[in-house]
């Protein structure tokens, strides 16, 4: 199974990359639904002999893909790529398979592989003057920054692309990209806990969502405004605005994005009652949450309520209910294969056992989530070691090009001089 990375607040972002996106980020399908598809792209591509054809269709069976196996997702996108370069086809096509591929490998958790694709659809953006290649190049290479944590990177890639989409925001398409832009950059902001600057963008976001009448975006970073205030204590606040979204949304008109929000709003409205220590309020949030993300199948926006379940159970001395639900937690983290996911869960069971007098077993907990931490920790050092190598290897190519230019002026400096040396001796000068 490949490896994925569940961050509530990266995990919105990347969705936002679902609904404005539809290039880079997949839509999700009944699991029948999407073999149905992948059955039928294969046909469509298997009466095709036009390359520019088949290229288009393997980068369509590749976006299919990416919702249920990411490994076949890199195999067509490779064999989009190999055939457009063999076949020399023009258009778009070689940038969209690119940035498809940087999101692919962002999904499976090979950053410093997302980072080297990266550069090369940004690569292609600038060999080919095209301003909206370049700016989705940078706006890719941000998410990968933004999921690793690296919020200075992450503000710097995204603020080249808003700098070039705000240029360009003649077609819905850049209107698009630049929202998810904004929204990102809010991200990043409430990532450094400046809150204030979160606000303006996911405020700002919202508003041109309900200018391009994209309401389920716009429900959205609603929430994401009510987990500001959260952060900053202003709870009654927060508590409002996640209510207002409950109320106001229906799943069956609109399921996933719809449901999408009414999660992280019961979520949060769990997590605001919790502070409040209004325990049953948000025992019931939370357990709402759980049961739409079992309806809608969004299993993995279930993590997030398992944590705050254990956490009100505790409080309620219910160590029993803790356990069980912390255990849920750590069979969905394994499930999924969510690096680190357990790892807040070993904790709570930590300190459940201990609470339940089951100190042998709380000290094996602990144990555990020592354990997975400095595994986690190695693995991060790891990824940090490989992301400064590919960064001291573009320096090293872009020195290596600087001379190279250099050198080839020289060359054009003494060639020209040559013809005007020989110009002047044939006219006797």
């Amino acid at each position: 199974m490949d490896l994925i990375v569940v961050n509530n607040r990266i995990a919105t972002s990347l969705f936002i990359c679902v609904l404005f996106g539809g290039v880079l980020f997949g839509q999700r399908v009944e699991i029948n639904q999407i073999q149905i598809e992948i059955n039928q792209l294969k046909i469509d591509l298997s009466e095709t002999t036009d390359d520019s054809t088949k290229a288009r269709i393997y980068n369509e069976i590749a976006v299919v893909y990416r919702q249920i196996d990411i490994d076949s997702a890199l195999y067509y996108f490779d064999k989009s790529i190999s055939l457009i370069k063999k076949s020399n086809i023009e258009g778009n096509l070689l940038g969209e398979a690119l940035l498809l591929k940087v999101a692919s490998y962002t999904d499976k958790g090979a950053y410093s592989q997302a980072l080297k694709w990266a550069e090369q659809a940004l690569s292609v953006g600038e060999s080919r003057n095209d301003s909206l290649q370049i700016a989705f190049s940078h706006l890719v290479t941000g998410n990968v920054y933004l999921v690793i944590d690296e919020y200075e990177k992450a503000l710097a890639n995204y603020q080249q692309s808003l700098e070039i989409l705000t240029q360009t925001r003649n077609t819905k398409k850049a209107k698009k990209r630049y929202s998810q832009v904004l929204y990102n950059l809010g991200d990043v902001y409430f990532g450094l806990k400046e809150y204030e600057k979160a606000l303006e963008y996911f405020e700002t976001f919202r508003k041109i969502a309900f200018e391009i009448q994209e309401t389920s975006m716009a429900a959205l970073s609603t929430v994401s405004i009510g987990e500001v205030y959260l952060a900053q204590g202003k709870i009654d606040t927060a508590i409002t605005l996640f209510n207002r979204i409950i109320t106001t949304l229906d799943p069956e008109k609109d399921k996933y994005p719809a449901t999408f929000s009414i999660i992280k709003a019961y979520d949060n409205l769990a997590k605001g009652y919790y502070e409040q220590k209004h325990y049953k309020k948000a025992l019931s949030a939370a357990e709402k949450a759980v049961s739409l993300g079992d309806e809608y199948q969004l299993v993995e926006r279930k993590i997030d309520p398992y944590k705050v379940l254990t956490k009100i159970s505790i409080g309620l001395k219910d160590y029993i209910a803790a356990i069980n639900y912390a255990q849920k937690g750590i069979d969905l983290t394994e499930t999924l294969n969510v690096r680190g996911g357990a790892l807040p869960f070993y904790q709570l069971l930590s300190e459940a056992y201990g609470a339940n007098n089951q100190l042998t077993t709380a000290l094996a907990m602990e144990r555990k989530y020592s354990q997975l931490n400095d595994s986690l920790n190695q693995l991060q050092v790891t990824e940090k070691i490989a992301n400064l190598e590919f960064t001291a290897e573009i320096k090293q190519k872009e020195a290596e090009n600087a001379l190279l230019k250099e050198e080839k002026k020289n060359q054009d400096l003494t060639i020209q001089q040559k013809k005007y040396a020989i110009l002047a001796i044939s006219t006797g000068q």
